[in-house]
């Protein structure tokens, strides 16, 4: 349809939303009569989380020192101890993966501008991996008949394949992998305690056979994998390390995607800075969301148009000089 109405001489303007792939086919189309075209495509968000955003600094030291598979407790207990600075504030660390998790599996993770993409830089690595192995595992799958608060399946069986591929694809490129995986969710709850994502135990007769997805973690990615680069359209998140804030940006950067970014640190200098580096439409800082009028679009392979707010309207206007009005 979208090519069509590019094409048709009744229209002056085709605004889409949809894929990388159908939007060039609409672009081409619009250009063979000139025609303007505004497109809103897809995007692979990265959410990047500097140490500075969860590190206190202390009179009388702590330390932030923090093993792998240390529990919550012990990870607190760890964090007491009087020949350090800095303080790992538990709680900040909770709200940023969570914000992170919760937006990239928000829809079944078919949102255009989910964080699929989590970097975090070295110092406090660890530590996020064990609080996103912990608040992925707790995220349910069932039928959206079901009341609460659970993810339903995906659009179509296409895109439950289509999303497979990439979770083996992560797999065989050796993303290691923490929560999830290939195939359907789990039905039995001792399923969910030994590392998969749980649904209705009532619903096990229906979830072999519709399109539904386990959310997936993969941990260790490296910048060039399939996982890292294309957009999946699914529960999968990427989680990646980082040494220095020019690495940050150049693996948020290094896609072709450009739609919208997210950002966590307690410098504002930085905060202003990495903002202005990153290229994406859309820069969210601190989980400052976007607020009712925000122009909102990409660049790149994430499209060319704006909705909302005056920046939306005058993608549809013409600007024209009058003289002597």
């Amino acid at each position: 349809v979208g090519k069509m109405l590019a094409v048709h001489p009744g229209t002056d303007m085709t605004s889409f939303t949809g894929s990388a792939k159908i939007g060039k086919s609409v672009y081409k189309a619009g250009a063979e009569n000139f025609k303007k075209v505004s497109l809103e495509l897809g995007g692979k968000g990265a959410f990047l989380l500097f140490a500075d955003y969860v590190l206190e600094f202390y009179q009388d030291g702590a330390s932030n020192d923090v093993e792998e598979n240390d529990t919550k407790e012990e990870r607190k207990d760890d964090n007491i101890d009087s020949q350090a600075s800095l303080l790992l504030n538990e709680e900040k660390l909770e709200e940023a993966i969570s914000r992170c998790i919760h937006g990239c599996f928000e829809n079944n993770g078919q949102s255009c501008n989910a964080p699929t993409r989590l970097l975090v830089e070295r110092s406090i690595y660890k530590a996020a991996i064990n609080v996103a192995k912990e608040i992925a595992l707790g995220v349910r799958v069932d039928s959206a008949h079901e009341e609460g608060d659970h993810l339903g399946p995906v659009i179509s069986n296409e895109q439950f394949e289509n999303i497979q591929s990439y979770i083996q694809s992560g797999i065989e490129e050796g993303a290691t992998l923490i929560v999830g995986g290939f195939g359907h969710p789990e039905s039995d709850p001792d399923d969910y305690i030994n590392g998969s994502n749980t649904c209705n135990t009532n619903a096990h007769e229906y979830m072999h056979r519709g399109y539904y997805v386990r959310p997936t973690v993969f941990v260790d990615c490296h910048p060039e994998m399939k996982v890292m680069q294309e957009e999946i359209f699914g529960p999968v998140l990427c989680v990646a390390p980082f040494d220095t804030e020019e690495e940050a940006v150049d693996i948020a950067n290094g896609t072709p995607y450009g739609l919208t970014n997210y950002l966590y640190t307690s410098n504002a200098s930085r905060r202003r800075r990495v903002s202005r580096k990153l290229k994406s439409g859309v820069v969210e800082t601190n989980g400052v969301y976007t607020e009712a009028g925000t122009p909102f679009g990409g660049i790149r392979a994430s499209g060319n148009g704006r909705e909302g707010g005056v920046s939306g309207l005058e993608g549809f206007c013409d600007v024209k000089a009058v003289t002597g009005y």
